[in-house]
């Protein structure tokens, strides 16, 4: 390899029993290609974060980091499967699933915990040079998101400039409360990864704020900051996350009410016509989102079709949609288990429903099971909209829900003054802002949904900032 001086550079942080070994490995086992060490470090950094992409849809039960070959391939060049194959052979990363082209399914990595140091999760900082691969994929990535954010909506633009103007986090406690608290390395590395980010901030070029082209959701620190990390966030006043309870569930609903009205509207079905039903003409809205053209409902199943959506729609928007599939799939077994158990079991079984690969053994149990014992029209639906690629259920109800929250709630508030930070279902306000984000939440999914579903309020941060540093809520 050939040795470049750089002037300038962005730090990461990786931990230090991984790097050590590393450069030791490169020592003693110089590779037969000319490589870049700072790709190796790239591709360390993209297992340790999990965020080697985009990506959502492969299976998050599988164990490690997925890497794929396209994002790779754009990132580090043609070569990257040198570098990854060194790693493995060495024995700095484990193969711990391998790829299924007919799942859709990536190869997934996990960095050798056994080569952590002996104090397990102290993080080293590495300096990535700027005209380095890696620096310039990163320089590229920095710069291409701030000339997008200049085509966002005024809204965006605001909540974005809010952002990254004003998240900030209290490093020292969170890093202890992780230390103290997270028991497995991975996950130990992965959490105090999001906080060095956020810490860091802009002046690093760690902070992202992102519309995503294909869900239009806002892909920020914010999303990656797991729940129990953001009670040191860091503000003037105390902060309230306000989600939708069961978000996806409840907003499909805006979907099956919008085939109902189709139904509805070819008008000569006489028991259709006799359902009875939402108002749905006045109170649901269209979104750009809704696409049912392609969409096939057999007439002599128009009213069976209805009735499940009724039924639907009654047991998602009052909260008792995973009570009533655990019931299905756990039939007279559930005498012996808790609520939150069934319900854990349920919510799983949706999920294999709802975002498997139609060709997947668990898929196809599940999909049978609902079809079999609870709502088949439903199922139809729901495969139909996988039928070509099985994401595409996903990114309807992403984009529904980014629609909804992003386009109608968050611009809403915005021209109240109340600048939000957003976590996709949910936003997160001052206390002094509570009251009238909440109003206007509620007005904005009872109109879309006709009915007004259950909201969770929940305080967030102890970190208040004052003239004189910190002080606990």
């Amino acid at each position: 390899m050939i040795k470049k001086t750089y002037k300038k550079s962005i730090k990461i942080h990786l931990p230090k029993g991984i790097i050590e070994t590393l450069d030791s490995s490169l020592n003693k086992n110089i590779p037969t290609f000319d490589y870049d060490k700072y790709i190796f470090i790239g591709i360390l950094y993209d297992i340790a974060s999990n965020r080697a992409d985009n990506k959502i849809y492969d299976n998050d039960e599988l164990p490690g980091a997925p890497l794929y070959s396209k994002y790779l391939e754009n990132k580090y060049g043609k070569s990257y499967y040198s570098y990854v194959n060194y790693l493995v052979c060495h024995n700095i990363i484990v193969l711990v699933h391998d790829a299924d082209r007919d799942k859709h399914e990536a190869r997934r990595y996990e960095l050798n915990n056994t080569l952590f140091c002996i104090d397990k999760t102290v993080l080293m900082t590495v300096e990535i040079p700027n005209d380095s691969t890696l620096g310039k994929y990163f320089l590229k990535k920095h710069n291409h998101r701030n000339r997008k954010a200049e085509r966002y909506p005024i809204y965006v633009k605001s909540m974005r400039n809010h952002f990254l103007d004003n998240l900030k986090i209290d490093k020292d406690k969170a890093v202890q409360f992780v230390l103290n608290n997270v028991k497995t390395d991975r996950k130990k590395v992965h959490k105090l990864l999001s906080i060095e980010k956020i810490h860091l901030g802009t002046t690093n070029k760690q902070l992202y704020y992102n519309r995503n082209d294909n869900n239009y959701r806002i892909d920020s620190n914010l999303s990656n900051l797991s729940k129990e990390l953001k009670q040191f966030l860091i503000c003037d006043e105390p902060l309230y996350q306000l989600d939708l309870t069961n978000s996806h569930p409840v907003l499909f609903n805006i979907y099956l009410l919008h085939i109902k009205s189709n139904i509805l509207s070819k008008g000569n079905n006489r028991k259709v016509d006799s359902v009875t039903t939402p108002s749905i003409n006045n109170n649901i809205q269209l979104l750009k989102s809704i696409d049912i053209s392609k969409i096939k409902i057999d007439r002599k199943c128009y009213t069976d079709t209805i009735n499940e959506i009724d039924k639907y729609y009654e047991l998602t928007t009052t909260g008792k949609w995973y009570e009533y599939l655990g019931k299905f799939f756990y039939g007279n077994e559930t005498i012996h288990l808790t609520d939150t158990a069934i319900r854990d079991f349920a919510k799983k079984n949706w999920m294999a429903i709802a975002y498997c690969h139609n060709r997947t053994t668990n898929y196809k149990f599940q999909k049978a099971m609902f079809d079999l014992f609870a709502l088949p029209r439903i199922g139809s639906i729901i495969h139909q909209i996988k039928r070509k690629d099985y994401a595409n259920f996903a990114i309807t109800l992403q984009r529904i829900e980014a629609e909804l929250f992003i386009d109608n709630i968050c611009k809403r508030l915005v021209n109240e003054n109340i600048i939000p930070f957003t976590i996709h279902d949910s936003v997160i306000v001052k206390k002094s802002q509570l009251s009238k984000t909440k109003q206007i939440m509620k007005a904005e999914l009872r109109r879309y949904l006709g009915v007004l579903p259950k909201l969770k309020t929940e305080p967030l941060n102890n970190i208040i900032k004052c003239n004189n540093g910190l002080k606990s809520a």
